[in-house]
């Protein structure tokens, strides 16, 4: 049975890889279109399909802005992280994380063992490989990785960034047509659907 990758991080749940395209409808119900060409004049939720240099065989999915937004107001279980999540995150990895979460020991505990040219430990299994983002005409493969998050302060839907110089931080604003990584987290209290969840 397919499921989502899971991981129990002090109160919360966090999927411990990218959502996929089939996670994505696991989680909706909606199969949305790999849109590689013509991404920007396509103004409906779509994905862009690459092929990881990390995880070899492995297809990996970028998500734009209306994507995310589909999906925040679809879950009722899963949810795009916010601030307090990410605070959350950090407190639960790092015990020295402050606001902002610029610090080499988060950064070092969240980052995947390999793939990085500085590897981190993965102490919580959120397996942070690099990513790439997409801004609707490049693809940018770098020693970075973005994730979407929802900044409720500023109602809107920004990204937070892993570097290889080993720090994490909240970025943004970016636009509809950027295509980032979804990450997820709902809380350990909320009822789920436990055969869609793999816990590992």
């Amino acid at each position: 049975m397919s499921g989502i990758k899971a991981k129990i991080i002090g109160n919360q749940v966090w999927t411990t890889e990218n959502l996929t395209r089939a996670e994505y409808k696991l989680i909706t119900g909606r199969n949305i279109p790999e849109k590689n060409e013509n991404w920007s004049a396509f103004t409906n939720p779509k994905c862009f399909a690459y092929n990881s240099k990390i995880k070899k065989n492995k297809r990996e999915y970028l998500f734009d802005l209306n994507s995310v937004l589909f999906l925040s107001e679809y879950s009722r279980m899963w949810r795009i992280p916010n601030i307090k999540d990410l605070e959350h995150l950090s407190k639960s990895t790092d015990s020295n994380a402050y606001y902002g979460w610029e610090t080499e020991e988060l950064a070092i505990n969240l980052r995947g063992t390999y793939g990085w040219l500085n590897n981190g430990i993965n102490k919580v299994g959120f397996n942070a490989y690099p990513n790439p983002t997409y801004n609707g005409e490049e693809l940018h493969e770098f020693e970075i990785s973005r994730w979407w998050y929802n900044n409720e302060i500023s109602r809107s839907f920004n990204g937070f960034s892993l570097y290889e110089d080993n720090i994490i931080a909240v970025s943004g604003p970016y636009n509809e047509n950027d295509g980032l990584a979804i990450r997820l987290v709902m809380n350990l209290s909320e009822p789920r659907v436990e055969e869609n969840i793999i816990y590992v």
